[in-house]
């Protein structure tokens, strides 16, 4: 008779527990949310600021979460400029620039079920002129070692101002100031081989930078 009357007491109460969660329910409340894990979005550009007026920048967002998914939206000021899909807790997406000056970019994290939403620090991009430089040098190849070459970069922008660096691979070889349009310098190398010379035009206040196609300059053992 007890036993009876214990059950007929804890169904009663399973009874009056569902009612009270059904009148919840329609009162408008609800269990309480999971906490979301909270993110950081960090945002990088390539290449980085200044770019010439028309280059296409790769914007990259990459997301600390709790393996975050969903999309995230990119930002310039206030015009979107288009969403990804995160990919392994980042996403990209290639913007062109088509007109000068200064921007503020950003990167939206829209969260998910388990990541709370977060935005990047602004990355602000200057467009400016476009540039292009190109590299010529004296002599006719083989060039013996110790023998002086001349290296000029034509800069082909908008009045080009400033300086060109000459580079065989990493190593420097020394800078030039642009007149009229062009720089020079004055070298040699002093090893035979295969030497690929670049000139990089280090831009000014109007005009981007821009880097040649390199020269492969064969040198020989002098005599």
């Amino acid at each position: 008779m007890q036993t009876a009357y214990v059950r007929g007491m804890r169904s009663s109460f399973v009874h009056l527990l569902r009612g009270l969660l059904i009148v919840l329910v329609m009162c408008g409340f609800a269990a309480p949310a999971l906490a979301l894990t909270s993110t950081t979005t960090t945002l990088t550009l390539s290449p980085a600021s200044p770019v010439g007026k028309g280059q296409t920048v790769v914007l990259t967002a990459t997301v600390v979460g709790a393996s975050p998914t969903g999309n995230v939206t990119f930002m310039n000021g206030a015009t979107n400029l288009g969403s990804r899909s995160l990919t392994s807790g980042s996403a990209t997406l290639s913007v062109p620039f088509n007109a000068k000056g200064t921007f503020s970019l950003t990167a939206v994290y829209a969260g998910d079920s388990n990541n709370a939403t977060s935005t990047s620090a602004a990355k602000s991009l200057t467009v400016l002129n476009a540039s292009t430089t190109t590299l010529s040098y004296s002599g006719t190849p083989p060039i013996g070692t110790g023998q002086g070459v001349t290296l000029t970069a034509a800069v082909s922008a908008t009045s080009p101002t400033g300086t060109v660096s000459f580079y065989d691979g990493a190593t420097s070889l020394g800078s030039g100031t642009i007149a009229s349009g062009s720089a020079t310098l004055a070298t040699s190398f002093a090893t035979a081989g295969s030497h690929s010379v670049t000139a990089v035009y280090n831009g000014d206040a109007s005009n981007a930078g821009s880097t040649s196609a390199a020269q492969n300059i064969n040198v020989i053992t002098g005599t």
